[in-house]
């Protein structure tokens, strides 16, 4: 079962936000609090106070194998991004790596595809590389994936809109009225957005940001649904990634159960069938 925790963001102030959240965490021993921005990303999570989607079936399923139930708390993103910090949002249910990220997140895969894809105007050449994109005006989401970041080439010869909130709707409105040239995004929203709306003045861009790859939740490492011991395969001689972290889950955490419950279930093809309920 999933609850919405309904909290008005322009009544209540923070810390009655936090004290909230805490009678919340005493209700069950086993609330998964799901932290995500008030914008709808269709069709995995409609827009706020609607939670329906895919990650709501998703996690609600693995939730009750575990014999836990799934809460979900709406706020503005960089809101929930501090509370994840915080250890009040227990995980946030598709969380790109970044290495300051990886300093309070543990990444766990939630068996889903991810990866990105850029979005243009029809007349706007193919980006095979980022680089191309200097000179350009470049949107990039709040909080999401950074992958200007340890490139190679000038970054700041790229002009970058970072809206607070926005979505995909809106990005395609400003591409189109030329208040931004190019958008990256979760591919398969993308795809999934020009077939709802069969929209045909926006332009794909497959190959322009590392393509497909593995998609991840990211576990506050300070919930106290969460158990870390030392990972012993940990190579400080390489960068931190989510195959090379410092740490690993341990102790039959429900976090380490809700990781083996997820996994089970992409073995099982259970995962796809929800996948393909909603994208195909």
């Amino acid at each position: 079962m999933l609850k919405q925790v309904n909290l008005s963001q322009s009544i209540y102030p923070f810390w009655v936000l936090i004290i909230c959240i805490s009678i919340s965490f005493e209700s069950s021993a086993c609330d998964l609090i799901m932290g995500y921005r008030t914008s709808e990303r269709q069709p995995l999570i409609a827009k706020a106070p609607d939670n329906s989607g895919l990650y709501q079936e998703l996690y609600s399923q693995a939730a009750s194998k575990i014999g836990c139930k799934i809460e979900v708390l709406r706020l503005p993103k960089k809101r929930i991004l501090r509370l994840l910090r915080q250890g009040a949002i227990d995980f946030y249910p598709g969380f790109d790596f970044t290495l300051e990220r990886s300093k309070y997140t543990y990444y766990i895969f939630n068996g889903l595809p991810g990866g990105h894809v850029g979005i243009s105007r029809l007349d706007f050449s193919e980006i095979t590389h980022l680089s191309q994109l200097q000179g350009k005006v470049l949107l990039l989401h709040q909080g999401g994936s950074n992958l200007l970041e340890n490139v190679s080439f000038d970054v700041t010869k790229i002009k970058i809109k970072r809206p607070p909130e926005i979505n995909l709707t809106q990005a395609v409105n400003m591409i189109k009225n030329h208040a931004a040239d190019f958008y990256i995004y979760d591919i398969s929203s993308v795809y999934y957005y020009l077939r709802l709306y069969n929209e045909s003045e926006i332009k794909v861009h497959a190959n322009c940001c590392k393509g497909i790859k593995p998609m991840y939740l990211g576990f506050s490492a300070k919930s106290k649904h969460i158990v870390l011991s030392k990972n012993p395969n940990y190579d400080p001689n390489l960068v931190i990634s989510i195959d090379n972290y410092p740490q690993q889950l341990s102790g039959g955490s429900i976090a380490e159960q809700f990781q083996d419950v997820l996994k089970k279930m992409y073995a099982e093809g259970e995962i796809e069938k929800i996948y393909k309920k909603y994208y195909r």
